[in-house]
């Protein structure tokens, strides 16, 4: 009879949690960022099936012979003799049942606390200065055509074109084309010579991004100028060649002088190019990483390449500006795609959004383990409560009061969530050593995250135990003697 109520209870528990699991996935993916690899893989399948009814079927057989076998052990004289007395040991006769919800509340403050030291450092990624400000920022990439555009100078004059057009358009407060651009997934970088600085054989030299701008880049994207002055339209073609670098890159090759006014090149055919201002340095695509290249730069009417991306800022919605961009084009070049019309605020936000789906996954396990472990400690101390009727009806009948009831039952379910926050403090501290690579600007044993963690855990605790605490102070003394 128990393994027959316990499979019929697991078998409905499997057919519900299939049903959960199917719209979980469903919701969980339709939140996961396009290109995560795991999401490709992750479906309802006949495996899947076959590991939950087999599952099911051995949570019924092993929760449905426990009490079997321990009933069969019972001394059957001295159990009919005692009758109810026989219940009136409390939680003395349950450690099965404590020792399963310690264990609960234990795997349920490991998952708050790796979903609180992810939020955290999540939130302290979003705090980080990318070097730029990407807010009322649209951006706008295109390839010019080979046969079209092979000579430099038709580029530049595209390029120039575009660009008077999309400073034209009402709301535009400054316009700029680059190559490439900041979290658009794309960069590059090249090693470059310093002049009168030569490298030894076998050496690269010295290395780092490389960027090509037009002259308002730098205001388009707010990137502060630290010293000198940046591109202008009079550096052209047939005027000297000019060069910016960061201050990373001038912290990195010039760490005791001005670089200003000495020469970079790329290569002898090239030749050099004279530094004239340096400014700050800009990420150009994880928040997170320790940034170890600095940048230079060269005008985009110099050296114009195939490709680049138009950015513009506006003091309004800049979402509303995609038809003008394309409009602004089309009158150059009626011909010319563009593609990737996208906000720089969104492509930031694209770099954390697989941080963010963990968060969300571990969030939502988390939240599950929680309300597992609430449901179990609930069900303990209810059971505990009915067992126990005959006893808080004595105490009631000798003059304890409903408070007194009260502090007793609910020190039962605190003993068990506070030894099951115990546990789970010490496991926390043991698997968070896992997540410190993971983390940003967040310590793995951060005391913040653990003490809110297992408060939010103790408040879920003492919610559930408090339900069964108050029905038992509300016993009547007189049918609780009678009560078998």
């Amino acid at each position: 009879q128990s393994l027959a109520e316990s499979l019929v209870l697991a078998a409905g528990g499997a057919v519900i949690g299939l049903g959960l699991a199917y719209a979980g996935v469903r919701g969980l993916l339709a939140l996961a960022p396009e290109g995560l690899p795991v999401a490709v893989g992750v479906r309802m399948d006949a495996t899947v099936l076959a590991f939950t009814a087999l599952a099911a079927m051995a949570a019924g057989v092993i929760f449905g012979m426990a009490p079997a076998w321990q009933i069969s052990r019972l001394d059957r004289y001295e159990f009919l003799k005692e009758g109810g007395r026989a219940n009136t040991a409390g939680l003395g006769r349950q450690h099965l049942r404590a020792s399963l919800v310690v264990a609960e509340v234990a795997l349920a403050l490991v998952l708050l606390v790796g979903a609180g030291l992810f939020l955290r450092s999540l939130a302290a990624l979003e705090d980080v200065n990318p070097g730029f400000r990407a807010d009322g920022v649209i951006t706008a990439g295109l390839s010019l055509p080979p046969a079209r555009y092979a000579d430099a100078a038709k580029r530049i004059s595209f390029f120039r074109a575009v660009i008077g057009n999309l400073a034209a358009m009402p709301g535009v407060t400054s316009v700029a084309a680059a190559v490439p651009m900041p979290f658009s997934g794309s960069g590059g970088s090249a090693s470059f010579d310093i002049e009168g600085r030569p490298s030894p054989p076998g050496d690269p030299g010295p290395h780092g991004a490389i960027g090509f701008v037009s002259p308002e880049y730098f205001g388009a994207l707010k990137i502060p100028i630290q010293r000198g002055r940046v591109f202008t339209d009079q550096d052209r073609q047939d005027t000297g060649k000019v060069a910016l670098i960061d201050d990373m890159l001038a912290k990195e090759y010039w760490p005791n002088e001005n670089p200003i006014g000495h020469r970079i090149g790329r290569g002898s055919s090239s030749g050099f190019a004279i530094i004239v201002g340096i400014v700050g340095h800009v990420r150009q695509g994880d928040l997170a990483g320790e940034e170890v290249k600095g940048k230079y730069y060269f005008p985009l009417y110099q050296a114009p390449p195939p490709f680049g991306t138009f950015v513009v800022r506006t003091a309004s919605d800049p979402s509303r500006l995609a038809a003008g961009i394309r409009e602004a084009v089309r009158s150059v070049d009626a011909a010319q795609p563009v593609s990737e019309v996208r906000l720089l605020s969104g492509m930031v936000e694209s770099s954390l959004a697989p941080r963010r789906f963990v968060v969300t996954v571990l969030g939502v396990f988390a939240g599950m383990a929680l309300l597992m472990a609430v449901i179990g400690l609930y069900g303990v101390i209810s059971y505990a409560v009915t067992q126990r009727t005959q006893e808080l009806g004595v105490r009631m009948a000798l003059g304890a009061k409903p408070g007194e009831i009260l502090r007793l039952v609910l020190g039962q379910g605190m003993r068990l969530a506070g030894m099951g926050a115990a546990v789970g403090l010490v496991a926390s501290l043991v698997f968070s050593r896992l997540l410190r690579n993971q983390l940003f600007h967040v310590s793995a044993f951060d005391p913040l995250t653990f003490a809110l963690m297992a408060g939010v855990l103790v408040a879920a605790a003492l919610l559930a135990s408090y339900i069964p605490a108050r029905r038992a102070t509300r016993v009547d003394p007189m049918v609780a003697l009678r009560y078998e």
